[in-house]
């Protein structure tokens, strides 16, 4: 079920509000948006979202693609362009104006004090959001082992992440 544009800014200003909390991209706020999208709207199924979330990830570009692909989903290019300028335009404007502040040593402080408060909160939503794709792509249980295996293995060494998704590619097949 598509939404209608009466439901659509009120999602909007949602993804406003969100876009202040992506801290290290629009990836660390999918589980609030999919707990939107996908259980309250029922906009579209859980398949579907792990699905747009794979193909967006795929495509080169910034991770913020994600909420353009989703507002493609919701109802074409019109939402797409909607649910962007949502996101992107509360950030860009905070960015912009904090960049023009010149404090000094204050501000320097202020940044630190930032950057030691959102580290936690960062690394939270991004576990939620490895927990909701994990459970959005259609593998069954059997995928969260795989998913925390492949944490551990990117925490643990040095490896390319690119060889980390081609191990877990393999023992999936051969669970699955």
């Amino acid at each position: 079920m598509s939404p209608s544009w009466d439901d659509l800014w009120p999602f909007g200003a949602r993804l406003a509000l969100l876009s202040m909390f992506s801290i290290g991209g629009a990836n660390v706020v999918l589980p609030e948006i999919h707990r939107h999208v996908v259980t309250d709207q029922h906009w579209m199924s859980d398949a579907q979202f792990g699905s747009l979330v794979a193909l967006a990830q795929a495509s080169p570009g910034p991770n913020v693609l994600v909420i353009a692909v989703l507002g493609y989903q919701l109802g074409g290019m019109l939402t797409a362009a909607f649910t962007m300028l949502s996101f992107m335009t509360p950030t860009s404007v905070l960015t912009y104006l904090l960049t023009r502040l010149r404090g000094g040593e204050r501000h320097e402080r202020m940044v630190r004090i930032l950057k030691l408060g959102l580290s936690p909160l960062t690394a939270g939503l991004v576990l939620a959001n490895g927990w909701i794709l994990t459970g959005a792509s259609g593998a069954g249980y059997a995928a969260y082992p795989i998913a925390l295996g492949a944490a551990g293995l990117a925490l643990a060494t040095r490896l390319n992440p690119v060889w980390v998704i081609l191990a877990c590619g393999v023992v999936g097949a051969i669970i699955l």
